[in-house]
């Protein structure tokens, strides 16, 4: 089998990903949560090149889908909760271990979940929240906090979000992926032009705008899925028995 470029490069990106995540874990260990988060962010801008890349290495596809699924464990499963575990003190730190394995166990099932049911190609959508974006989101929150204060505030807040982003990652809500690179589909306009506007809000001032976006992303997924599992326990109430999800 002859292995090209195409086959090497995503595996060099998952390599920068999982370099990111070792990093995040080292900096946060010493004390520099800032450079960690921002480390983690990283990690999902390497995460998305190798994705886009692997479409076009067939050969290693697999083989690729499982290094980088351990790659995203380390750096959006294990480096945010050890990001953020050094802002609680007190009675929430005796809370902090059973929080954050919940974050890592969720988000090791979302990522088995995906290998198992992965049949190659690009993805039209994600089920459930994915874990570089719940991850990504945690390292935000930290930058976001400090870019307005200075230091990290509201850790309640820190906790809300690990319940919440562990949920919606074991969840089925519906979530979007990247738009296609073409102009065919109504759909896939709408998010190329969404995906415009936030990369030009990011561009401004990068450490403001991720975290506010990263909410809206995944407050639109649990909204559509809270719908979509209203309107099929109404249908089968209307039409018990009659009811196919389409």
């Amino acid at each position: 089998m002859t292995i090209g470029i195409l086959d090497i490069l995503p595996g060099i990106f998952t390599v920068g990903n999982l370099l990111c995540g070792f990093l995040a874990v080292r900096y946060s260990l010493l004390g520099e949560p800032v450079f960690a988060a921002w480390l983690i962010i990283l990690a999902s801008f390497f995460d998305a090149l190798d994705g886009k890349l692997a479409n076009f290495a067939k050969s290693l596809q697999k083989f690729g889908v499982e290094f980088d699924s351990l790659a995203d464990l380390i750096s959006f499963g294990l480096a945010p909760v050890v990001l953020v575990g050094s802002f609680f003190v007190g009675s929430l730190a005796r809370w902090m271990p059973v929080f954050g394995f919940l974050f890592l166990l969720c988000g090791a099932f979302r990522l088995a979940r995906f290998n198992v049911h992965f049949k190659g190609g690009q993805k039209s959508g994600f089920h459930g929240l994915p874990i570089t974006m719940a991850g990504g989101t945690v390292a935000a929150y930290v930058v976001f906090c400090d870019q307005l204060w200075g230091r990290v505030r509201f850790p309640e807040l820190i906790f809300l979000l690990l319940i919440l982003l562990s949920a919606l990652m074991v969840s089925m809500f519906p979530y979007e992926t990247y738009p296609k690179l073409t102009w065919k589909g109504r759909r896939n306009r709408i998010k190329i032009v969404l995906f415009a506007i936030c990369a030009v809000a990011i561009a401004i001032n990068p450490p403001l705008a991720f975290f506010p976006l990263a909410i809206m992303y995944i407050l639109v997924g649990a909204i559509g899925g809270l719908y979509q599992f209203a309107r099929g326990l109404i249908l089968n109430q209307l039409y018990p028995g009659d009811h196919k999800d389409g």
